[in-house]
């Protein structure tokens, strides 16, 4: 019970792998005129993210690409659209696209807006 290695012990197996992890957003729902939601995910690779919120009919209301680097990233979205006017109370999709290299990943959150 030292801390020493046998014959036995568990091994570890690195994943190299690309992850896009534990995507959430908070608050949710949240209220515009008070506060930002926080659109927030694990990286495990340097990744470009482009993060885009869609009404339920499918309109592109807000967009913005970043860099990402391992470890936790987020980004803030103040529930305007691209002209700056604060968008009417219902229920918006955030898509988050990830890419490193030739990998890709995609997530899908839903957004309250509630004034």
């Amino acid at each position: 019970n030292g801390g020493s290695v046998t014959e036995n012990s568990a091994e570890f197996a690195r994943e190299d792998g690309f992850k896009f992890d534990q995507v959430m957003n908070s608050p949710n729902p949240f209220n515009p005129n008070q506060e930002s939601t926080y659109l927030e995910a694990q990286l495990t690779k340097e990744t470009e993210i482009v993060a885009s919120i869609y009404s339920l009919s499918g309109e592109l209301i807000w967009k913005q690409t970043q860099t990402g680097t391992p470890g936790y990233w987020s980004i803030p979205w103040n529930g305007r659209n691209m002209f700056g006017e604060v968008v009417p109370n219902g229920a918006y999709i955030a898509v988050l696209v990830a890419k490193s290299g030739a990998e890709r990943r995609t997530a899908k959150l839903k957004v309250g807006v509630l004034r």
